[in-house]
């Protein structure tokens, strides 16, 4: 009678450690299952920043190609307006202008030009004055011209107006290439933080 017991009680056992181990089994099995067939309906991408300054006439449309200036200077002060827009995906706080000149007519070589900007207020071209204050931002003849301490948002611009000396009657053509390096950006980064 004790065997019958023993044999009883151990079969008991046994199906009851069968039934727990099918139970992980199936219980694990759904959960790998469910993981498996787990779809995700959402979506993300990853952009990597990016920096570009363009020069434009003033609201004209942007293009990426340098920007040329031609002057006709009969004796007086010659003016461009223009626009150095940050057309890139993070701020920027400064940038770089290399600048190149060549007389087309005349005899007179090109004059430096004044790179001036029109604080707290805006620019008349019509009359060349700024409501105002104007600050100079630069000035070169040939070569490269850095902008710096310049904050320049994502799509925002810096107006500028060009200002040659008088000089006597000569045309000449100013070219603007704009270029921007990574010092700029940290620069924007770190002003920012």
């Amino acid at each position: 009678m004790l065997r019958g017991r023993w044999k009883s009680a151990i079969s008991r056992t046994l199906v009851l450690l069968l039934s727990l181990v099918w139970s992980f089994i199936w219980i694990g099995g759904s959960s790998a299952s469910a993981v498996v067939t787990g779809r995700s309906l959402g979506s993300q991408s990853i952009t990597a920043a990016a920096w570009a300054v363009v020069a434009n006439g003033r609201n004209q449309p942007v293009t990426r190609t340098p920007y040329v200036l031609v002057w006709s200077v009969t004796g007086g002060t010659a003016y461009d307006y223009l626009q150095f827009r940050n057309i890139g995906t993070i701020p920027i706080q400064g940038f770089g202008v290399t600048i190149t000149q060549v007389r087309l007519t005349g005899n007179a070589n090109p004059r430096e030009i004044f790179f001036e900007r029109c604080n707290d207020g805006s620019w008349n071209v019509v009359n060349h004055s700024c409501s105002g204050w104007i600050s100079e931002l630069g000035t070169a003849t040939s070569g490269l011209l850095t902008f710096a301490n310049l904050s320049i948002g994502v799509g925002s611009f810096l107006e500028v107006r060009a200002r040659t000396r008088p000089n006597t009657q000569s045309t000449f053509e100013t070219t603007l290439a704009t270029r921007i390096t990574r010092a700029h950006i940290r620069l924007a980064e770190t002003s920012s933080s």
